[in-house]
Formats: C-alpha cells, sequence, structure tokens
C-alpha cells in the first residue's frame, strides 16, 4: 500500500472492484537476515508469515535467491464478475507484477519470469487448495535467477489433463485449461526464447480530414521524452483518479505514455498487446480513434466519430472517467500473436492477459511521474468498443480501457 486515509488503504496496484484477489508467496533460499523457508507476504501489515514446510529444490536444481509465486483467491472476484473472474484477476496481478519488476531493477535486483511451471505442485508446496486459489505466475529473484529459470525452461511441458469442472465453472475450466505440467522422461527441449515483438500488418490509416495533422492519416508523435522521477517514487504516488479537468493532453505527455507502455520495454512474458487511442482533447489532434504503431512511434487514424466522448462513455458502460477523459488508452490483444506462444495457445492466452496487465500499470507509473490522472476500466461493452475503435474482433480482443487526463475537474 502507498496511502491510508481515512481508514482507507489505498495499494499501489489496481484490483477489479477493489477485491484484490491477487496473493503473494515467497520460496526463499538466500536471502541474508531471514531464514530459508516459505512464506506468505500479507500486504496490510507489510510483513511475511513463515508457513510449514521445508525450500530446499530438488537434488540438482538451481535455484534463484528467492522464488516469487503469485496466486488468486478466485471467489474474492468470482461473486461479481463470474465468467469474467479469470481474465480480471490476470490483468489485477499484472499491474502487481510490473510494479514487482520495477522495483527490483531500481534495486539492483534480477528478476525473470518462469513462463513454464507446474501449477500445480506450486499449490502443494505452499498448502494451497487449487479450486479455490489458482497459481497464476512464477518468477525467479536475485542471484541465480537466469540460470534457475533456463533449467526449467529447458524442460519439455504438456498441457495439463482436463478434468471434470468444479465449483467454480468456466474458472476453473480456464485455469486448468492455461496450466502446465512437465513432461516425465523427456529430454531436455530447446531453450525457450523470450518473447519478442511480431510484425504485424498494420492496417491503412483512414484518410485524414483536415483537422488531423498528416493528411495520410498517418501522425507522427514526437519523440519521446521519459518524466525524470525515480521508479519507486512513480510507485508510491501511482494513484487511481477518476476526475479530470478539462486541459487538453499535450502530444508530448501522448508520446512518454505510450513509449513507456510498449517501446521503452520490450515484451516479457507475451509479445500480442497492440494499442489504440481515443483523442477527445489532445493537442494538434482531432476528436478521433488510432491505431498505435510502436514501430514507427505513430497514430494511424481509425475513424472520427463526431460524438467520440459520449460514444467512449456509452461503450465503457456509461462510467464518466472515459467520457471526461482528455484521452483513452486502449489495450487489446492479437489473436494470432498469443496462439502462436511457444507454451501452447491457452498458456499464451495467459501471458497476453498477465503482459496485458504489466502494460497498463507503465501507463499508471508513467502518468504518475507526468503528474497526470489515470485509472483503469475494465467492464465495457465489447461489441460497442470494438465498433468505435474500428477493430475487427476475429483479429484482436478488446481488453482494457486506461482514462487519461489532467487533474482536477468538480
Amino acid at each position: 500500500m502507498n496511502l491510508r486515509r481515512g481508514g482507507i488503504a489505498f495499494r499501489t496496484a489496481p484490483s477489479s472492484g477493489a477485491l484484490f484477489a491477487s496473493e503473494l508467496y515467497l520460496r526463499v533460499h538466500r536471502v541474508a537476515g531471514l531464514a530459508p523457508g516459505l512464506y506468505h507476504y500479507e500486504g496490510g501489515a507489510h510483513r511475511l508469515v513463515r508457513l510449514p514446510g521445508a525450500a530446499e529444490p530438488p537434488a540438482g536444481t538451481p535455484a534463484p535467491e528467492v522464488e516469487l509465486v503469485a496466486s488468486a483467491v478466485f471467489r474474492r472476484s468470482g461473486h461479481k464478475y463470474r465468467d469474467r473472474t479469470y481474465r480480471y484477476v490476470l490483468g489485477d496481478l499484472g499491474h502487481l507484477l510490473e510494479n514487482l519488476r520495477v522495483a527490483a531493477l531500481a534495486l539492483g535486483i534480477a528478476e525473470q519470469p518462469w513462463r513454464h511451471f507446474d501449477e500445480s505442485a506450486s499449490a502443494a508446496l505452499f498448502g494451497l487448495d487449487e479450486a479455490e486459489e489458482g497459481v497464476l505466475a512464477r518468477w525467479a529473484l536475485g542471484a541465480g535467477a537466469a540460470q534457475a529459470v533456463a533449467a526449467a525452461e529447458a524442460q519439455a511441458w504438456q498441457a495439463a489433463p482436463l478434468a471434470e469442472g468444479g465449483a467454480l465453472g468456466i474458472t476453473d475450466a480456464v485455469h486448468r485449461a492455461t496450466s502446465l505440467r512437465p513432461v516425465p522422461g523427456a529430454p531436455a527441449a530447446l531453450p525457450v526464447p523470450v518473447p519478442v515483438p511480431v510484425p504485424v500488418p498494420v492496417p491503412a490509416a483512414a484518410t485524414a480530414p483536415p483537422a488531423v495533422a498528416g493528411g495520410d492519416g498517418a501522425w507522427a508523435l514526437p519523440a519521446p521524452a521519459p518524466a525524470a522521477m525515480p521508479p519507486l517514487e512513480r510507485i508510491a504516488r501511482r494513484r487511481s483518479e477518476r476526475r479530470y479537468a478539462r486541459t487538453p493532453l499535450s502530444a508530448a505527455a501522448l508520446s512518454a505514455l505510450l513509449d513507456a507502455a510498449l517501446r521503452r520495454t520490450g515484451p516479457v512474458l507475451s509479445a500480442a498487446v497492440r494499442a489504440h487511442v481515443l483523442t477527445a482533447a489532445v493537442d494538434g489532434l482531432a476528436a478521433a480513434a488510432w491505431r498505435y504503431d510502436p514501430r514507427g512511434h505513430r497514430l494511424l487514424l481509425s475513424a472520427t466519430p463526431d460524438d467520440l466522448r459520449p460514444r467512449a462513455r456509452s461503450a465503457a458502460l456509461s462510467q464518466d472517467v472515459v467520457g471526461d477523459a482528455a484521452a483513452v488508452i486502449v489495450l487489446a490483444l492479437e489473436r494470432a500473436a498469443f496462439a502462436a506462444d511457444t507454451a501452447g495457445a491457452a498458456r499464451g492466452w495467459r501471458h497476453a492477459f498477465l503482459e496485458a496487465g504489466m502494460v497498463g500499470e507503465r501507463l499508471y507509473l508513467e502518468a504518475a511521474a507526468l503528474g497526470l490522472g489515470c485509472c483503469g476500466v475494465g467492464a465495457f461493452h465489447d461489441d460497442e468498443a470494438a465498433a468505435l475503435l474500428g477493430v475487427d474482433p476475429a483479429r484482436e480482443w478488446v481488453l482494457h480501457f486506461v482514462a487519461i487526463g489532467r487533474l482536477g475537474g468538480a
């Protein structure tokens, strides 16, 4: 958490519906001043609670200084979000994991995710009931991180066996479908590469009206100038802000936000995330929908609706924060890209949702450094959102709105 006010604890990562399904566990091997063992992190008290069990890895298996295991208690979100629960808990966890990465890098601590791991083995290690709390991600921290991950990634992996549906219905089914198990007795596979941006065909921009710079429908963003705020201070200042002034957003600020989201940091788990921008009030740009091209750091015009603000608000279930924002950055997933994941299409789906959460958190952190308000919105009408952006749902899956604006408002 980064603030307490009026009895409310404000956290450094957002949560859909403020339900906070994420949980963190540590398997400590070598940390000065901390006994090796298994721990649960209690965020409210900012403390580690020792759990029963030993931390020793199997003989001959390299281990980092710390293994972090991240899970979600599904019922915390499931009672409200039902069939959308799994995608929401993945997005929420992605925000949290990005803060972990940023903090580790700022402190000079090596960090690397396991893209392949056995969820059931991790759950059993910490005594978790997988029917209620699923392990979603595993991260190596400290010296030995790269070696530990490389050893696991060199194994052969297969999809987890499907079983009868549990009490949580589709949430349980999706968790099982995106899980992996090692192939018993299989020879080591080739090392799995880190995901890299996949060149995808970029649809031609629409014909630009006179109010839009660039007659070909493309608008080159100014060179990004990242804000100077230190990484840990960005995390401390990160907030979800829902009231914005009517002051337009500068093109320089939009450039820095998009650069932070998809250019400055390469893909961590998935190269499937794409960005679109609704520019309700951005200096030099008409009210329009754009596709962001990170390779050229430019915007490609998709549509210029006369009623952008009310249509954006309507698509987002009439939430004022989207209608009032100067700009809305909309994250989507390229279906072909996550289907091509080396861990399989189902695991690629999970990786893509986690990656989208990490991209969303980069927007929060850059907005904090720029003194801007930022608010993620995961609830919207899928068809309306796709139509507003000019997205083909068969090709891209609209996932997340991120409202941006100058702080203020009534």
